[in-house]
């Protein structure tokens, strides 16, 4: 499994284009705000354990500063389902918050075969409890190396390159909970324009550490898409299974607007 995840690529988490976990290159344009409301369920894997469920909703803006460059942040709630007797079976409350900077480093050309470049840092400052797995107690920073490229029948490739330096990717319950050592993570998506409102697509991610008091390595297939409801309203779901350290299953369903 651990040579798995390292064939994946090497990138780094928080970055995502909904619903999957692998980012694309595109920003918010200059003076436009994206919003995304997630909501999605997982059943986890027994390295969560005494925890067996999690919810996770999370509302995520950005915001286009400069015609290449965004900023945002977002903010999860989580409501996490157990077995331990000793203990209350579900505790719900704000995970821990995510600072992120995109920035355009190559534009794509529409006929040349190079891809749009993107880099991605984020930061995340633990402001959830971690007590009762709310938040991770530590502070994550890490970079991505973003590249997508969209050809004439509608099918668009992302792959995520980079390195999370401090921190773990724990949301929640969930994720790999490393000792000193940076994690390594990758994705690789394709999606697909069936209409101009249906988009489908699959996804492989995963990570990978040899720092770890758990697995050291997670992986997930999710299959997924979008509908659009308006020109700038869009539904978006998703539903994967996973391996190591990963949910053992799970889905989200959401939506995002452009304003």
């Amino acid at each position: 499994m651990k040579a798995a995840c390292l064939v994946l690529l090497l990138a780094a988490p928080a970055a995502a284009q909904s619903p999957f976990l692998t980012d694309d290159a595109n920003v918010a344009p200059h003076g436009g705000i994206h919003v995304e409301i997630t909501n999605r369920y997982d059943y986890l894997s027994s390295s969560d354990l005494p925890a067996t469920s999690q919810y996770t909703g999370i509302v995520d803006f950005k915001w286009g500063i400069f015609s290449r460059v965004e900023i945002g942040f977002d903010f999860p709630l989580l409501s996490i389902h157990g077995n331990d007797p000793g203990q209350p079976q579900t505790v719900t409350g704000l995970g821990d918050l995510d600072f992120s900077t995109k920035a355009v480093l190559f534009p794509g050309r529409e006929g040349r075969w190079w891809p749009q470049v993107a880099f991605y840092i984020a930061l995340e400052v633990p402001t959830g409890n971690p007590d009762n797995s709310l938040g991770s107690g530590v502070t994550d920073f890490g970079f991505n190396l973003i590249a997508s490229k969209t050809v004439d029948d509608g099918i668009t490739a992302c792959v995520n390159v980079g390195l999370l330096l401090t921190g773990n990717t724990l949301t929640g319950a969930e994720g790999l909970r490393p000792g000193r050592g940076a994690i390594f993570t990758g994705g690789l998506s394709l999606k697909r324009d069936f209409s101009r409102r249906l988009q489908l697509g699959l996804e492989i991610w995963g990570s990978f550490t040899q720092a770890t008091v758990a697995y050291g390595s997670e992986m997930r297939v999710q299959a997924g898409g979008s509908w659009a409801l308006a020109e700038n309203v869009s539904l978006i779901f998703s539903a994967g299974v996973g391996w190591q350290a990963s949910p053992r299953v799970g889905g989200s369903i959401g939506v995002t607007a452009d304003f």
